[in-house]
């Protein structure tokens, strides 16, 4: 009979896909070949309940309400080997400043034994068990390790121990193998444990999970019998954006200024000529993409327009120009931006410039990073998304997605979702039937439209 495979000690659950070695239940975990460069930590989403779009570590929900899985995971260590490594979750980011903070997904379950474990695996993952805190109550662990993994970070070594402490909001993930066992780095990332979180329905905007700096997040190597800091060279944190406004379009960045009052520009640059290379084969790129060499543009004057032909809605927008334009931007959640250089499936950087460094069109010295921001593939509007299940896309149902929006239904989507047409959109054109025969064409895989942008003079 398999004994437990989890143990509770002052809120920490031990996980342990066991084997008994001198009366410890000990892990079993796989030893790995081959170097890397330099250590890494991440946070990583991968899933979540609902339709969503997964670019590079962030992950889009259209709505709140559902759940979204993300993993732990560690690379680079070599030319040492791992023996001891620890991952800290900072719990602060489970808010943003608005409503509908994020936590740690809350199921009960009906006992401590297996049949409330198999219920915690059949709603979470395998990994997760049924926990009976000291202070009452049983709940599936929403913070777990999944030994059975081919890449966990253990997997196949004799002897060792991992744990998942959540006992405090800040969960803690970790292992450490016995000796002479030690981790050989093979240069792929690893698996280290998953987090559940639940998004409440009003969440909006950008929730940043990362993991907690040295002393709470950290890697060693005492294989020579010493204790040796591997150094984490990166920290990499996950960003979960909720909200129709926020998804990635086709022909239109969702950025979100600085709220801070102050007279600024946001320069967007478009650093690269090729397809964005995080989100393999998301776009039906334009023919002479490649020779687009990058470029800079200036978001101009924002103004506000009437949402779908209702005249109580209105959304912010601004077309990006050659020239800077310098405003207090703090008043405005979102901007809609769009313009000839917003091209399908790429990803723009975007800074926000002081003022007082803004010299004619450049900048004498850089700006305050506001992040990445990215357009999808063209005409891939509604779910399924482009993915592992959905590699045809666009599809039939994305035709009607504008043609609903098109008729004016109550659900169907935004108009910056759905407008495709114009070597420039007009964010104050209802959607009209040219967006229809965009999407068509897209639909039958015929190339994005509209040539590359011009160089400014």
């Amino acid at each position: 009979m398999e004994p437990r495979r989890h143990v509770q000690r002052w809120g920490r659950i031990v996980t342990f896909s066991m084997r008994r070695i001198c009366g410890l239940w000990v892990t079993m975990a796989a030893a790995l070949a081959s170097p890397a460069l330099a250590a890494k930590m991440a946070v990583v989403p991968v899933s979540a309940g609902n339709p969503h779009i997964l670019i590079g570590n962030e992950i889009f929900l259209l709505s709140g309400g559902q759940r979204v899985w993300l993993e732990i995971r560690l690379s680079g260590w070599a030319p040492q080997r791992l023996r001891v490594w620890q991952a800290k979750v900072d719990s602060s980011g489970y808010e943003n400043g608005g409503p509908g903070a994020l936590a740690p997904a809350h199921l009960t379950c009906s006992g401590d034994d297996d049949e409330g474990d198999a219920q915690c695996s059949s709603a979470f993952e395998r990994g997760s068990t049924c926990n009976s805190p000291p202070s009452g109550g049983l709940f599936c662990e929403a913070g777990y390790q999944d030994s059975l993994r081919t890449d966990w970070i253990f997997r196949g070594l004799s002897a060792g121990i991992s744990a998942v402490d959540v006992h405090t909001p800040d969960y803690r993930y970790g292992g450490t193998s016995f000796p002479p066992s030690s981790v050989t780095d093979d240069g792929t990332w690893k698996y280290g444990g998953t987090l559940v979180l639940d998004v409440p329905a009003d969440a909006s905007g950008t929730f940043v999970i990362a993991p907690l700096p040295f002393q709470d997040s950290f890697m060693f190597d005492d294989t020579e019998g010493g204790a040796e800091v591997i150094p984490l060279e990166e920290l990499i944190a996950a960003r979960i954006t909720v909200g129709e406004a926020f998804f990635p379009k086709g022909r239109y960045l969702a950025i979100t200024p600085s709220s801070e009052a102050r007279a600024t520009g946001l320069r967007v640059t478009y650093p690269s000529g090729l397809p964005r290379p995080d989100a393999p084969g998301i776009g039906i790129e334009p023919g002479n993409r490649a020779g687009v060499s990058g470029f800079s543009r200036w978001v101009g004057p924002p103004r506000d327009f009437v949402e779908r032909g209702q005249p109580t809605r209105y959304f912010a927008a601004a077309e990006l120009q050659c020239k800077p334009f310098v405003t207090d931007w703090s008043g405005f959640d979102i901007v809609q931006v769009y313009g000839d250089a917003v091209l399908p499936g790429a990803t723009y950087a975007v800074e926000e410039v002081d003022q007082a460094l803004i010299v004619g069109p450049d900048a004498v010295g850089p700006g305050t990073s506001q992040g990445n921001v990215h357009t999808w593939m063209f005409g891939d509007i509604v779910p399924p998304y482009y993915g592992k299940t959905a590699a045809i896309q666009p599809d039939m149902l994305d035709v009607r997605a504008v043609v609903d929006t098109f008729l004016g239904l109550r659900e169907s989507p935004i108009k910056v979702r759905v407008q495709l047409g114009g070597f420039v959109p007009n964010p104050a054109d209802e959607i009209s039937m040219l967006d229809v025969v965009h999407a068509i064409d897209a639909f039958k895989g015929l190339p994005f439209p509209y040539p590359i942008p011009a160089e400014c003079e």
